[in-house]
Protein backbone atom coordinates (compact mmCIF):
# COMPACT_ATOMS: atom_id res chain seq x y z
CA UNK A 1 0.00 0.00 0.00
CA UNK A 2 1.48 3.23 -1.01
CA UNK A 3 1.13 6.97 1.13
CA UNK A 4 1.15 10.09 -0.44
CA UNK A 5 3.15 12.73 2.05
CA UNK A 6 3.63 16.41 0.65
CA UNK A 7 5.39 19.69 1.51
CA UNK A 8 6.24 22.22 0.02
CA UNK A 9 8.81 24.56 1.31
CA UNK A 10 7.50 27.94 -0.99
CA UNK A 11 4.62 28.20 1.53
CA UNK A 12 6.78 29.43 4.31
CA UNK A 13 4.89 27.22 6.58
CA UNK A 14 7.82 27.29 9.59
CA UNK A 15 10.56 28.84 10.52
CA UNK A 16 12.68 25.93 11.60
CA UNK A 17 11.41 23.92 7.96
CA UNK A 18 14.54 21.19 8.44
CA UNK A 19 13.03 20.16 11.79
CA UNK A 20 9.86 19.63 10.09
CA UNK A 21 11.20 17.64 7.19
CA UNK A 22 12.96 15.52 10.02
CA UNK A 23 9.93 14.40 11.57
CA UNK A 24 8.54 14.07 7.98
CA UNK A 25 11.85 11.78 7.51
CA UNK A 26 10.89 9.65 10.82
CA UNK A 27 7.41 9.37 9.83
CA UNK A 28 8.37 8.08 6.65
CA UNK A 29 10.80 5.33 7.90
CA UNK A 30 8.61 3.88 10.26
CA UNK A 31 5.56 3.36 7.67
CA UNK A 32 8.41 1.75 5.28
CA UNK A 33 9.29 -0.90 8.04
CA UNK A 34 5.34 -1.06 8.00
CA UNK A 35 6.21 -2.16 4.53
CA UNK A 36 4.30 0.82 3.08
CA UNK A 37 5.38 2.43 -0.44
CA UNK A 38 6.18 6.20 -0.30
CA UNK A 39 5.31 8.69 -2.65
CA UNK A 40 6.29 12.18 -2.16
CA UNK A 41 4.91 15.55 -3.77
CA UNK A 42 6.76 17.96 -2.67
CA UNK A 43 9.80 20.69 -3.90
CA UNK A 44 13.11 19.98 -4.66
CA UNK A 45 14.64 20.88 -1.80
CA UNK A 46 12.27 19.10 0.11
CA UNK A 47 13.01 16.13 -1.93
CA UNK A 48 16.80 16.27 -1.29
CA UNK A 49 15.92 16.06 2.37
CA UNK A 50 13.93 12.77 2.39
CA UNK A 51 15.33 10.96 -0.96
CA UNK A 52 16.46 7.99 1.44
CA UNK A 53 12.88 7.71 2.02
CA UNK A 54 10.71 8.60 -1.04
CA UNK A 55 9.98 5.40 -3.48
CA UNK A 56 8.20 7.95 -6.26
CA UNK A 57 8.79 11.65 -6.60
CA UNK A 58 6.93 14.09 -8.23
CA UNK A 59 8.25 17.55 -8.13
CA UNK A 60 5.44 20.56 -7.71
CA UNK A 61 7.60 23.27 -8.77
CA UNK A 62 5.29 24.20 -11.64
CA UNK A 63 2.54 24.80 -9.48
CA UNK A 64 0.96 27.22 -7.38
CA UNK A 65 -0.38 27.09 -4.11
CA UNK A 66 -1.41 29.45 -1.63
CA UNK A 67 -2.98 28.14 1.69
CA UNK A 68 -2.18 24.41 3.49
CA UNK A 69 -4.43 22.45 1.74
CA UNK A 70 -4.05 23.25 -1.86
CA UNK A 71 -1.07 20.77 -1.77
CA UNK A 72 -3.30 18.34 -0.59
CA UNK A 73 -6.14 18.63 -2.78
CA UNK A 74 -4.52 19.36 -6.00
CA UNK A 75 -2.70 15.35 -4.95
CA UNK A 76 -6.44 13.91 -5.10
CA UNK A 77 -7.81 15.94 -8.21
CA UNK A 78 -4.87 14.33 -10.32
CA UNK A 79 -4.65 10.93 -8.22
CA UNK A 80 -6.94 7.85 -8.81
CA UNK A 81 -9.01 6.31 -6.01
CA UNK A 82 -6.29 4.59 -4.59
CA UNK A 83 -4.32 7.88 -3.25
CA UNK A 84 -3.78 7.67 0.73
CA UNK A 85 -2.75 11.09 1.64
CA UNK A 86 -1.15 11.20 4.87
CA UNK A 87 0.54 14.34 6.92
CA UNK A 88 4.01 13.80 7.55
CA UNK A 89 3.84 14.32 11.39
CA UNK A 90 1.45 11.02 11.56
CA UNK A 91 3.71 8.86 13.39
CA UNK A 92 2.12 4.73 12.50
CA UNK A 93 2.76 2.09 15.38
CA UNK A 94 1.18 -0.80 12.98
CA UNK A 95 0.20 -1.01 9.16
CA UNK A 96 -2.25 1.54 8.27
CA UNK A 97 -5.61 -0.45 9.13
CA UNK A 98 -8.91 0.33 6.74
CA UNK A 99 -12.70 0.25 7.92
CA UNK A 100 -14.67 -3.26 7.06
CA UNK A 101 -17.39 -0.83 5.71
CA UNK A 102 -16.99 0.65 2.39
CA UNK A 103 -17.91 4.65 2.69
CA UNK A 104 -17.38 6.78 0.55
CA UNK A 105 -14.42 8.99 1.91
CA UNK A 106 -12.11 8.11 5.11
CA UNK A 107 -10.83 11.07 7.25
CA UNK A 108 -8.22 11.36 9.99
CA UNK A 109 -10.58 11.94 12.94
CA UNK A 110 -13.83 13.56 13.21
CA UNK A 111 -13.38 16.63 14.98
CA UNK A 112 -16.73 17.57 17.47
CA UNK A 113 -17.99 19.43 20.62
CA UNK A 114 -16.99 16.57 22.38
CA UNK A 115 -12.83 17.36 21.82
CA UNK A 116 -11.87 19.76 19.23
CA UNK A 117 -14.60 22.12 18.70
CA UNK A 118 -14.86 23.60 22.09
CA UNK A 119 -15.18 27.08 22.77
CA UNK A 120 -12.37 27.06 24.77
CA UNK A 121 -10.02 25.67 22.31
CA UNK A 122 -10.72 28.58 19.66
CA UNK A 123 -7.55 30.62 20.99
CA UNK A 124 -5.52 27.65 19.66
CA UNK A 125 -7.52 26.28 16.35
CA UNK A 126 -9.36 30.13 15.25
CA UNK A 127 -12.50 27.28 14.95
CA UNK A 128 -15.16 29.73 16.05
CA UNK A 129 -13.43 32.90 15.06
CA UNK A 130 -13.36 32.10 11.72
CA UNK A 131 -16.26 30.42 11.19
CA UNK A 132 -17.93 34.14 12.28
CA UNK A 133 -15.72 35.82 9.73
CA UNK A 134 -16.71 33.93 6.99
CA UNK A 135 -20.17 33.79 7.45
CA UNK A 136 -20.84 37.18 6.72
CA UNK A 137 -19.29 36.58 3.30
CA UNK A 138 -20.78 33.94 2.15
CA UNK A 139 -24.03 34.01 -0.44
CA UNK A 140 -25.68 30.87 0.95
CA UNK A 141 -27.22 30.55 -2.58
CA UNK A 142 -24.03 29.63 -4.10
CA UNK A 143 -22.67 27.61 -1.67
CA UNK A 144 -26.44 26.13 0.02
CA UNK A 145 -24.59 23.46 2.52
CA UNK A 146 -22.97 26.20 4.27
CA UNK A 147 -23.79 27.02 8.05
CA UNK A 148 -22.07 28.18 11.26
CA UNK A 149 -23.18 25.81 13.90
CA UNK A 150 -20.20 24.39 14.06
CA UNK A 151 -20.85 20.64 14.91
CA UNK A 152 -18.55 18.67 12.76
CA UNK A 153 -15.16 19.19 11.38
CA UNK A 154 -13.22 16.25 9.38
CA UNK A 155 -9.67 16.67 9.87
CA UNK A 156 -7.34 15.93 6.74
CA UNK A 157 -4.83 14.59 8.28
CA UNK A 158 -5.23 11.19 6.57
CA UNK A 159 -7.81 11.33 3.49
CA UNK A 160 -8.77 8.42 1.35
CA UNK A 161 -11.76 8.44 -1.53
CA UNK A 162 -14.12 5.68 -2.66
CA UNK A 163 -16.25 7.36 -4.66
CA UNK A 164 -15.53 9.53 -7.99
CA UNK A 165 -18.09 11.35 -7.56
CA UNK A 166 -17.47 12.22 -3.99
CA UNK A 167 -14.61 13.25 -4.44
CA UNK A 168 -15.60 15.29 -7.28
CA UNK A 169 -17.93 17.38 -5.50
CA UNK A 170 -15.71 17.95 -2.47
CA UNK A 171 -12.84 18.85 -4.31
CA UNK A 172 -15.37 21.69 -6.43
CA UNK A 173 -16.84 22.79 -2.64
CA UNK A 174 -13.68 23.17 -1.69
CA UNK A 175 -12.36 25.45 -5.07
CA UNK A 176 -15.21 27.42 -4.48
CA UNK A 177 -15.14 28.12 -1.09
CA UNK A 178 -11.63 29.11 -1.15
CA UNK A 179 -12.23 31.11 -3.74
CA UNK A 180 -14.33 33.17 -1.71
CA UNK A 181 -11.38 33.28 0.38
CA UNK A 182 -8.86 34.45 -1.54
CA UNK A 183 -11.06 37.25 -3.35
CA UNK A 184 -13.33 38.54 -0.50
CA UNK A 185 -12.76 37.85 2.88
CA UNK A 186 -8.84 37.52 3.02
CA UNK A 187 -8.01 41.26 1.34
CA UNK A 188 -10.35 42.35 3.87
CA UNK A 189 -9.74 40.43 7.42
CA UNK A 190 -6.21 39.57 6.58
CA UNK A 191 -6.71 36.07 8.46
CA UNK A 192 -3.28 34.63 7.27
CA UNK A 193 -1.20 37.85 8.52
CA UNK A 194 -3.19 37.02 12.33
CA UNK A 195 -1.97 33.47 12.45
CA UNK A 196 -4.64 31.71 11.54
CA UNK A 197 -5.03 28.95 9.31
CA UNK A 198 -8.09 29.41 7.34
CA UNK A 199 -7.53 26.11 5.03
CA UNK A 200 -9.34 24.65 8.57
CA UNK A 201 -12.39 25.90 7.46
CA UNK A 202 -11.81 25.91 3.58
CA UNK A 203 -10.99 22.04 3.93
CA UNK A 204 -12.27 20.66 7.83
CA UNK A 205 -14.88 22.61 8.44
CA UNK A 206 -16.35 22.15 5.13
CA UNK A 207 -16.48 19.01 4.78
CA UNK A 208 -18.37 18.62 7.54
CA UNK A 209 -20.67 20.42 6.43
CA UNK A 210 -21.04 18.23 2.99
CA UNK A 211 -20.87 14.61 5.23
CA UNK A 212 -24.34 16.18 6.33
CA UNK A 213 -25.76 17.89 3.51
CA UNK A 214 -24.91 15.23 0.75
CA UNK A 215 -25.35 12.51 3.31
CA UNK A 216 -22.06 10.93 2.46
CA UNK A 217 -20.60 7.56 3.73
CA UNK A 218 -18.08 9.09 5.79
CA UNK A 219 -15.64 6.58 8.11
CA UNK A 220 -12.34 8.21 9.81
CA UNK A 221 -8.93 6.27 10.57
CA UNK A 222 -8.59 7.01 13.98
CA UNK A 223 -11.50 4.92 14.54
CA UNK A 224 -9.42 1.85 13.11
CA UNK A 225 -5.76 3.34 14.43
CA UNK A 226 -3.08 3.86 16.66
CA UNK A 227 -0.47 6.73 15.89
CA UNK A 228 0.80 10.06 17.06
CA UNK A 229 0.32 13.03 15.42
CA UNK A 230 2.49 15.47 16.23
CA UNK A 231 0.23 18.51 15.57
CA UNK A 232 0.77 22.10 16.45
CA UNK A 233 3.52 23.21 18.69
CA UNK A 234 3.75 19.42 20.03
CA UNK A 235 5.95 19.23 16.57
CA UNK A 236 8.63 21.32 18.85
CA UNK A 237 8.75 19.78 22.27
CA UNK A 238 11.47 18.07 23.96
CA UNK A 239 9.36 14.62 23.71
CA UNK A 240 8.88 14.97 20.51
CA UNK A 241 12.40 16.08 19.82
CA UNK A 242 13.69 12.85 21.43
CA UNK A 243 11.57 10.51 19.88
CA UNK A 244 12.41 11.71 16.28
CA UNK A 245 15.85 11.82 17.13
CA UNK A 246 15.64 8.24 18.28
CA UNK A 247 14.20 6.53 15.24
CA UNK A 248 16.50 8.35 13.10
CA UNK A 249 19.30 7.14 14.84
CA UNK A 250 18.45 4.06 14.93
CA UNK A 251 17.81 4.07 11.49
CA UNK A 252 21.79 5.61 10.50
CA UNK A 253 23.09 2.64 12.79
CA UNK A 254 21.80 0.11 11.27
Amino acid sequence: MTLTYSFDTRLDLYADKDWILEIYAACMLTAKKFKHKIRFFGDRYAHNKLSDYIDEYINIEDQSFKIVDDLKIYIHEVSDLDCITIDGDILLSHPLIFPNSSPDVIFEVAETRKNALKVENDFMSGYFSMVGIFNKYIDKAAIPHWNDKLRLCCNVGLIKFNNQKVKDRFIAEYKKLREVFIENIEPIEQLKAKGCIPSIIISQYNFGLLTTYLQTKVAFFKDFNNYTHFYGKVKFSNKTRLAIKSILTKKYLM
